[in-house]
């Protein structure tokens, strides 16, 4: 595989850069299509987090498609390094900042900072528990999701089905050949 593409959007057909050397398995067009499909009305001037990002291709996926401002993080050197050029072969400075660093300490640091998004999405790696560790941290810190947000999780098909902790309810659960998709929403109060 040379590289992902952005399906829609103004960085339409750009075509993003591999990490070198990562073990990384990129979100595909399918299941980013049918996540986009399903967030297309909430992007417009979203604030959007991408965990565990890889090639950084949702979060440019959702800066394509309008969100105002994306945070992809990622805590392999080489995937930031890709990251960082996929931001500059797309020009979306304005819009997107990129973080070395582990997940759960980047949602601690943006909980102490009083940050809050839209969108939040992450595709941990497979069989790693973390996607329960990340559900788990938004569990304690829901004030890092607006109200009425999504928290979208790439995961194992095979995977036990990730339980929406209080305060959240599924949307959607979906799987894709090797890939799934669980969507929880964030209920008002």
């Amino acid at each position: 595989m040379s590289g992902v593409r952005i399906i829609a959007g103004q960085y339409k057909r750009r075509v993003l850069g591999l990490p070198r050397g990562a073990n990384i398995r990129p979100t595909s067009s399918r299941v980013r299509e049918s996540l986009f499909a399903m967030l297309h009305p909430w992007l417009a001037e979203a604030r959007f987090l991408d965990l565990c990002a890889g090639t950084g291709a949702v979060g440019l996926e959702a800066a394509s498609r309008g969100a105002a401002r994306v945070l992809l993080v990622d805590n392999d050197r080489r995937c930031v390094q890709a990251i960082r050029a996929n931001v500059a072969a797309c020009s979306a400075h304005d819009v997107a900042q990129v973080w070395h660093m582990d997940c759960l300490r980047a949602l601690r640091m943006l909980h102490e900072r009083g940050e809050a998004f839209d969108i939040i999405f992450a595709d941990p790696p497979y069989r790693s528990g973390l996607v329960f560790k990340i559900v788990s941290a938004l569990a304690r810190r829901p004030e890092l999701l607006e109200e009425n947000g999504w928290l979208c999780l790439e995961h194992d098909p095979g995977h036990p089905d990730v339980a929406a902790p209080p305060g959240f309810g599924v949307q959607s659960r979906k799987s894709y050949g090797d890939q799934a998709l669980t969507v929880l929403r964030k209920l008002p109060p």
